[in-house]
């Protein structure tokens, strides 16, 4: 069943629920599901944190503490971004010159020439190409700082204090 244009919200939802009936499970876009997955980490942190909310069993009180930084490691996830948006299959190769090791310089500055993309994995498919969900298509380091020009105005925009460990490994293997 080709579908040249979608012309509303209505008939996208439409789709959804066949492809839901389908697969016999919600889909959605991901960004919806991202949405849910954030609200319920706000909803537990609340639930633990609020004095009114707090006064009974605390459903993620062994936890909650962490999902802020849980939430990070998401959203940075270079990982993430490959399978969920770039649709790759896990990378099970080591690059052989980063040996499974997230390098930032390899990832912004200078591309391995194993075309690990910084991630350590090599892509599985000759087509991967990879997604990190940043567009970065210059960059550079000054008194320490990452800078990176914004590819519309051309400016050059500050990244940040580079911690010492930049092209070390940063918890994301893979």
């Amino acid at each position: 069943m080709p579908v040249d244009k979608i012309r509303s919200e209505a008939e996208a939802e439409e789709l959804l629920l066949l492809l839901q009936k389908f697969y016999g499970q919600p889909v959605m876009p991901l960004g919806r599901f991202c949405k849910a997955i954030t609200t319920w980490m706000q909803c537990i942190v609340q639930n633990n944190t609020d004095p009114e909310l707090s006064k009974t069993l605390l459903h993620g009180s062994d936890y909650y503490t962490f999902l802020n930084e849980i939430s990070t490691d998401i959203e940075k996830s270079n990982l993430l971004g490959r399978l969920l948006f770039a649709r790759e299959p896990l990378r099970t190769k080591k690059c052989p010159i980063h040996k499974g090791h997230w390098n930032g310089q390899a990832m912004f500055f200078e591309p391995c020439p194993e075309k690990c993309g910084g991630t350590g994995w090599l892509p599985e498919r000759a087509e991967d190409q990879g997604f990190t969900g940043v567009l970065i298509r210059e960059a550079r380091e000054v008194d320490g700082r990452l800078q990176y020009r914004d590819p519309k105005t051309k400016e050059w925009i500050d990244g940040g204090k580079l911690d010492g460990d930049w092209d070390e490994d940063d918890g994301d293997e893979v």
